[in-house]
């Protein structure tokens, strides 16, 4: 089993007789883990720092709490795993050089970067480089090398991608799978902050691919790149292949497993899949077990209620979302509480706009302060990510623009400037986010007037929601159309449907969706009731609907709610 040779690498002491209890424990932990168990392979692991007391080898006991510590980052528990790495460094002698200095040193540097001490990481890491180098150890070096790219990734990203490569480079002519797929793993996720998500997507289908083949598929990094290769794919518009990884994925029986589906989710909400209601409701059922995990099914959760117009569904969710992200220890998971703001504050829009048309001023009064709060939170994770060296992640820069665009929307004054910078913001290759931006560019401009630039975004939204069979969105837009009179450039079945009527049929239209009876209509009209009856009759069929309480329904949708006359 690949997972054996994790310490084959590593020459552990063995009694004459053959493997002790420790070197068992921590064999069926790097199983565990391989399996996509990180908190039984941490328990594992716990077990063999506590059976190693007794043992009164150093050594060994380096070996048990760099691995816990390892195991320990994996279940997301980071202040925990700086402390075992701690311990392994104090029981490995800094000189001679050594592999295991090498290798408990470099564990702690990384531990150090996750806990956002730099300085203090940098000083381990220097001391890791010299080690492996001075005992002849490739892959430990190597290992050296990824996390000083993760120190360095703040100040010069593509110097770190750099750094990665060529780590990579030093692990796979060492036969270490392990950290090549970490080294992978960094160099996707530092592409895809600078927006370049062609070098991510090809990095985390590497790293996935070589996880799968060593038997790492599900460890620790081997779920990071599962989940890395659906995120990368979710913007790009590789839709499709999204949903054929989510397929090829086990049935729900480990929290790896429900990592990588709720990583994919939003493509099954944002093409109305009867799935996402499924995997929704099965995730639900794990909350608790991991934050991170809660806070994705969250999100998706309200956009589906959103979409379907649930927004006290969606409201609820994304509270449930912002205390999950406010528990993810690992800083820069952390950052992702922005992204739960922003779709609330696409919520609270949605709020205030029907509370404005109901004029009930409690809702919007409300709306408005959970939305400043929200807004807020976006402002302040923004703030921390430019003040911790994260100002080139073009992920955080696009959710602060979407924020403050959703808030000039929830204050009844949709800026057009603003959904502008949202779409920019977004364009580095983040297509849905792109299209949703410019469905309400194309709200705001033709409130505004400018007609002509509405139906250009329009367009362009409707043309990536079509490539993409994104239907909820697809619909939005072309029911935009119809209400704006925006000419889509496709011919659409409803818009046939509408051309089809006659000027007194949609008369009649209207005031079915006022409820008005066939002898109400005759009398507003001033037609016979045999009249009235034989154009309902007629429009009904043109509409392709069976009763008058479809035919008003589907009216509403149309945007077709004025009274008869007032059009123009």
């Amino acid at each position: 089993h690949s997972a054996l040779g994790l310490w084959e690498r590593v020459p552990e002491p063995a009694a004459a007789a053959g493997i002790d209890r420790v070197q068992l424990t921590l064999r069926a932990a790097a199983s565990a883990s391989a399996a996509g168990e990180p908190q039984r392979a941490s328990s594992l692991a716990q077990d063999a720092v506590r059976t190693v007391g007794a043992t009164e080898d150093p050594a060994q006991a380096a070996r048990a709490y760099e691995r816990f510590g390892l195991y320990l980052f994996y279940a997301g528990r980071v202040e925990e795993a700086l402390a075992a790495r701690a311990r392994a460094v104090e029981l490995v002698p800094a000189q001679p050089p050594t592999r295991l200095r090498a290798r408990v040193t470099a564990a702690i540097a990384q531990a150090l970067v996750n806990a956002r001490q730099p300085a203090e990481a940098r000083r381990w890491c220097d001391e890791a480089l010299a080690a492996a180098r001075g005992a002849g150890s490739a892959d430990e070096e190597a290992d050296a090398l990824i996390t000083l790219g993760m120190i360095e990734q703040y100040d010069d990203p593509a110097s770190a991608c750099t750094r990665f490569a060529a780590a990579r480079a030093l692990a796979a002519a060492a036969g270490s799978p392990e950290i090549e797929l970490r080294a992978l793993y960094c160099l996707a996720e530092v592409s895809s902050q600078l927006g370049d998500l062609a070098t991510a997507c090809a990095a985390f289908d590497e790293g996935a691919h070589l996880a799968q083949r060593t038997g790492l598929g599900w460890s620790g990094m081997g779920i990071f790149l599962r989940r890395g290769q659906l995120k990368a794919r979710y913007r790009t518009g590789d839709w499709d292949e999204c949903e054929r990884l989510i397929a090829a994925v086990p049935d729900l029986t480990t929290l790896a497993v429900a990592d990588v589906v709720a990583q994919g989710l939003g493509v099954l909400v944002a093409r109305a899949r009867p799935a996402a209601s499924v995997w929704l409701r099965r995730l639900a059922g794990l909350g608790g077990a991991d934050p991170a995990l809660d806070r994705n099914v969250a999100v998706w959760e309200a956009e589906l209620a959103g979409w379907q117009g649930d927004l006290e569904g969606a409201r609820s969710a994304i509270r449930r979302g912002l205390a999950a992200a406010d528990a993810v220890e690992i800083f820069d998971q952390a950052l992702e509480g922005a992204w739960v703001a922003m779709n609330g504050l696409s919520v609270e829009a949605d709020r205030a706009e029907q509370a404005r048309a109901a004029g009930d001023t409690a809702a919007l009064a409300d709306a408005t302060a959970v939305g400043r709060a929200l807004l807020e939170r976006v402002r302040a994770d923004a703030k921390q990510a430019h003040g911790t060296h994260l100002a080139h992640d073009v992920h955080v820069r696009g959710r602060h623009a979407k924020a403050e665009a959703e808030w000039t929307r929830l204050q009844g004054r949709s800026d057009p400037a603003r959904w502008q910078a949202a779409v920019d913001a977004f364009s580095y290759g983040n297509v849905y986010a792109v299209a949703r931006c410019r469905w309400r560019l194309a709200q705001a401009l033709l409130a505004a007037g400018d007609r002509e630039q509405a139906t250009a975004a329009a367009r362009s939204a409707h043309a990536t929601a079509t490539r993409l069979g994104a239907a909820p969105l697809r619909t939005a837009l072309e029911d935009l159309a119809r209400r704006g009179r925006l000419d889509l450039g496709v011919d659409l079945p409803a818009q046939r449907a509408l051309a089809g009527l006659t000027p007194r049929e949609l008369d009649v239209l209207r005031l079915l969706v006022e409820g008005r009876s066939n002898r109400q209509i005759a009398e507003q009209l001033f037609i016979s009731g045999k009249t009235a009856s034989v154009h309902v009759t007629n429009l009904l069929a043109k509409l392709g609907v069976h009763s008058r309480l479809e035919a008003a329904a589907l009216a509403r949708r149309l945007g077709l709610e004025q009274p008869a006359g007032l059009e123009s």
